[in-house]
């Protein structure tokens, strides 16, 4: 890729920045803030701003600049090139600061587009990556989580309260260990390797803290605690594994359930949720039971659904990945298309999403055809593909190939209640893999449906005439 010079020449940036720095949304300087501590450097930073569970963001709101518009009339050439590595540039903001999201070549352009006032100098880099434009950074801007901070691009302040681009902290000190916590803030890593909303890319950017500033982050999350009594598993205790009983257990893990169709383990599984290998070096132990028996309740806003099987098992299973020695890493993150994360993107995006009978956490419900595709988009899209032919970006880590929802000839076979059984209880009462989720203990009956519908719509076929009863 070409860079391009002439937004590296002082004598230029100077021309530049002193209309920039004047669009923050006070427009006047702000007085420095001699080391806050950690509950106010959180609001600072803005993390409010895309995690639930912590002090609103007012502060960060208050310095970032409006984005978009005449309201900011930023070149995209100085766009793309400062989001390559943004630094501070002006003076009297506190600990308040952009932090760096490790931005792709094409993502920067696409958020130039969508920001930027003057195409020049561009030219070059349009070139390289054609089909990206403006509205792939309206949604990047939307699922990154840039609007927690910054207002512009039609976006609103609606956007803030995090679920869908960050996972709640609440209670923070009860579920992540504070060895793991402390070099994740030190140096973020992507724990979720398609994104928080799976497909989009989101992640926790670098905020560059320094050694003090993470001290104070690490003490103020690790203070907030969980009440044991409500969370309902304070006297739960683990079985103790016999060697006969891990056998079994990871029998389950591996051949049973459908823990691998999302999260890898042992070098095999899918990519749409964290790695199990280590998990317990991550999350307490507590938290690892809480997740695996209620993922809803642990994680507010997850599209894991709870498992069909019994506690038994499950305690079994929570008991093996307790016990799992391993070191944890990131697992690798998927490639996925553009034009498919921008599909993807869109059913995660507020603006479109929320839309449909929207709740605050950007979920859907309903039974109309909106409803099914938004749904489709994140819950299904992953491994079935945003158009459903069955490529998704998580298809090629799982051990049977997907269906092909778009397949007219093969979906014109099953009636529409076995298409609902599938989802409801999940791949193996079809005699597919056992890696499709059972989506029946997190959607609703008229949500399932809603999908079913949506289903012939990708493959324009209707069910079997012996099914329809009495339809033509």
């Amino acid at each position: 890729m070409t860079p391009l010079p002439a937004f590296r020449r002082p004598w230029l940036l100077a021309v530049l920045l002193p209309g920039w720095l004047a669009v923050g949304r006070g427009a006047q300087a702000l007085p420095a803030q001699a080391s806050p501590d950690g509950a106010a450097l959180v609001a600072e930073l803005g993390c409010g701003g895309c995690h639930e569970g912590l002090p609103a963001p007012e502060p960060a709101r208050d310095r970032a600049p409006v984005l978009g518009g005449s309201a900011a009339a930023l070149p995209m050439a100085f766009v793309y090139e400062y989001l390559e590595d943004p630094r501070p540039r002006r003076e009297g903001l506190g600990a308040t600061r952009m932090p760096d999201f490790r931005l792709s070549s094409r993502e920067r352009l696409a958020l130039a587009l969508a920001i930027g006032s003057d195409g020049a100098g561009m030219e070059e880099v349009r070139e390289d990556d054609p089909e990206v434009d403006a509205d792939d950074g309206r949604l990047l801007f939307s699922v990154l989580g840039c609007a927690g901070c910054h207002g512009g691009l039609g976006t609103g302040e609606e956007v803030l309260g995090g679920v869908g681009i960050g996972p709640s902290l609440e209670g923070t000190g009860s579920r992540l260990q504070g060895g793991w916590l402390r070099s994740f803030l030190e140096d973020p890593v992507e724990v979720r390797p398609s994104g928080h909303a799976p497909g989009t890319g989101s992640r926790m950017p670098d905020f560059r803290l320094a050694a003090d500033e993470v001290d104070r982050i690490l003490a103020y999350l690790q203070e907030r605690r969980l009440d044991a009594a409500k969370s309902g598993l304070a006297e739960r205790a683990l079985p103790a594994l016999s060697p006969w009983g891990r056998a079994r257990a990871e029998v389950y893990l591996t051949d049973r359930l459908s823990c691998l169709g999302c999260h890898s383990w042992r070098g095999e599984g899918g990519r749409v949720g964290p790695s199990l290998d280590g998990i317990v070096r991550r999350l307490t132990p507590e938290e690892v039971v809480r997740v695996v028996l209620d993922p809803g309740a642990a994680r507010p806003g997850t599209v894991m659904p709870p498992s069909p099987f019994a506690p038994r098992i499950l305690d079994q299973v929570a008991a093996l990945l307790v016990g799992d020695s391993a070191a944890w890493a990131p697992p690798t993150p998927p490639e996925i298309p553009w034009e498919e994360r921008m599909a993807l993107a869109r059913s995660w995006d507020r603006s479109e999403a929320g839309s449909v009978e929207g709740s605050e956490d950007g979920s859907v419900s309903g039974s109309g055809s909106r409803s099914g595709a938004v749904l489709y988009g994140q819950r299904c899209a992953q491994c079935h593909g945003s158009q459903g032919g069955g490529g998704g970006f998580n298809a090629a880590y799982l051990p049977v190939a997907p269906t092909a929802h778009a397949d007219a000839s093969l979906m014109a076979r099953w009636p529409d209640d076995t298409l609902y059984d599938g989802i409801a209880a999940g791949g193996w009462v079809l005699d597919r893999s056992h890696r499709m989720p059972a989506f029946g203990g997190s959607l609703a009956r008229e949500q399932v449906e809603a999908l079913v519908a949506y289903i012939r719509e990708l493959c324009g076929c209707e069910p079997p005439t012996w099914s329809r009863g009495g339809r033509p």
